[in-house]
């Protein structure tokens, strides 16, 4: 299912490409997803946004680098559409950002850190004040580092240096990574384009 979304979005009907992972979503049996991703609510989503924040406020970077890999492939799959929908979502449902990454990271911490952990926490920590987003960014960043993750560290740094650090480091530090991580991400589009 994921090429039929690459090609979707490829082919800018964005819309129809952030449907179709709704879809996959409830085919998985992800009940929990509605609240999140459709018209919930409000009251409702708030209290379980409130109960995933305290929750995170909870974990510190060595309890987040000490959580055991997620094997499942079940929550895997679960894990991979919501982050493609989070992606698209940017551009066609901005909106729902917040609420698609809570359900990110209320699996992660439900089951375990996987390779899309470290976007979600960056992406989940653009929308809070500076001092959590910075502590969960910092997370973010080194939990990139453990999986390893070159298809990623360009939009996580990108995101962290440039919503998150501008606040609580100085701006001389930001930048350098920032164009740092440009560079890195320009020469994985040329390495990818000459295969």
């Amino acid at each position: 299912m994921t090429i039929p979304i690459v090609q979707l979005v490829s082919r800018q009907e964005g819309k129809l490409a952030y449907i179709t992972c709704l879809e996959v979503l409830r085919k998985l049996g992800d009940d929990a997803a509605s609240p999140f991703v459709h018209d919930a609510n409000d009251i409702d989503f708030q209290r379980r946004l409130d109960q995933i924040s305290g929750q995170l406020k909870q974990v510190a970077e060595t309890d987040l680098m000490a959580m055991n890999d997620m094997t499942n492939p079940a929550h895997l799959r679960l894990i991979h559409f919501y982050n493609q929908a989070a992606v698209i979502s940017y551009f066609v449902q901005p909106k729902m950002i917040k609420r698609i990454t809570c359900r990110l990271i209320e699996l992660t911490l439900e089951h375990g850190v996987s390779k899309y952990t470290a976007i979600s926490l960056v992406r989940y920590a653009m929308t809070l004040p500076s001092k959590e987003a910075y502590r969960i960014g910092k997370m973010a960043i080194s939990l990139g580092n453990r999986f390893d993750l070159i298809d990623q560290t360009p939009s996580i740094y990108l995101s962290f240096y440039g919503y998150i650090a501008i606040y609580a480091q100085p701006v001389q530090v930001s930048e350098s990574f920032i164009v740092l991580h440009l560079h890195v991400l320009f020469r994985l589009f040329r390495v990818s384009s000459q295969r």
